[in-house]
Parts: structure tokens; C-alpha cells; sequence
């Protein structure tokens, strides 16, 4: 499930949760990995498994599991906030951050989901014609509630902008100034 994590009339966040467990269950079997091929290697050629560089090629291979557990403590939020007028959207692994995309308002015509592979994804249609995925492909539930929340609200943004636009522009000729 996709958590909504705050709402208010004046901003609303929604993360798509880290998978901590996935995260241990892919590291464990890793070194799983890594030692019955260091076992494997021992019993039938006991002359490559001397030192740990003759273990490298068994590193190699279990790189995309490495990157996969990555991948499972990575969590990802998507917030619109009415006073930046903008959609952001904030990807943290480990608690960090490590990356973070913004997307005026006035250019998203909506918040879809995708499907691709035999699961689900979140997306924002650009009025550029690009859509960037906000949240990536995964069978959790709730993309259907986040997306009608999410659109919702950047409705309600996008003609509060609109009006607050062109009441800027009403002042602005009036005064001589934009």
C-alpha cells in the first residue's frame, strides 16, 4: 500500500515506502550466494580459491542483487505544495537524499499510472509531451487512490494558479509593471 502521508489544503505528500525486508532478504541471500560458490570453488579447484581475489568473478555476478538491495531501501515522495506551485518529487536511499525533481503545476496535465511488465506505475503527464515516472514498476496497492488524490489537488493548484496569474497581470497593467 502506498501511504498518504500528509494532507492539508495547503500541500499534500504521498511516498511510495522503502521495502527493508525485500533489502535483508536480497542481501542475505547474497552472501548465500557468495559462499556456496566460495565452497563450490574450494571442493572442486582448490587451487583457485586461493585468495580473495579468485572471488571476484562471484562478486561480479552478484552485483544486480547488490544494486537490488539498494533498490529496496529506497524510498520515494511526492509532494505538491500550493506555495511553491510545484509538484516535487524527492528519492532517498538510506536516508539520504540523492535525488530531487521539480515540476511546476501549470505544466502537469495529470497523474497516471502505467503498466508495464505485469505491474504498476505512477507518472505525470507533462504538457511538454514527457512523462516521467514519479513512483517506479512494482504489484503494491494504492496507485489508483494516490493518483485520484494527487489530481485532485493539482487541479485545485493549477486554477488557483491560474487565477492568481492573471490577477497579477490585471495589477501589473493597471500599475505599468508585470
Amino acid at each position: 500500500m502506498i501511504p498518504l502521508v500528509f494532507r492539508s489544503p495547503y500541500a499534500i505528500a504521498v511516498q511510495y515506502p522503502a521495502n527493508l525486508s525485500m533489502g535483508v532478504i536480497t542481501a542475505l541471500v547474497e552472501v548465500l550466494v557468495l559462499v556456496c560458490g566460495y565452497v563450490w570453488l574450494y571442493k572442486h579447484r582448490p587451487e583457485v580459491t586461493h585468495g580473495l581475489r579468485r572471488l571476484l568473478p562471484l562478486l561480479c555476478e552478484s552485483l544486480p542483487s547488490i544494486f537490488g538491495a539498494f533498490d529496496a531501501i529506497t524510498a520515494i515522495t511526492a509532494e505538491a505544495s500550493y506555495e511553491t506551485g510545484m509538484l516535487t518529487v524527492r528519492r532517498m536511499v538510506a536516508g539520504s537524499l540523492t535525488g530531487r525533481v521539480f515540476y511546476p503545476s501549470t505544466n502537469v496535465r495529470g497523474v497516471q499510472i502505467g503498466f508495464d511488465r505485469g505491474c504498476k506505475y505512477l507518472y505525470a503527464n507533462l504538457a511538454n509531451g514527457s512523462d516521467p515516472k514519479l513512483f517506479p514498476c512494482s504489484p503494491r496497492t494504492g496507485y489508483s487512490q494516490v493518483a485520484s488524490v494527487l489530481n485532485s489537488f493539482l487541479g485545485n493548484l493549477r486554477g488557483a494558479f491560474s487565477i492568481k496569474q492573471m490577477t497579477l497581470r490585471i495589477k501589473g497593467d493597471k500599475h505599468g509593471c508585470i
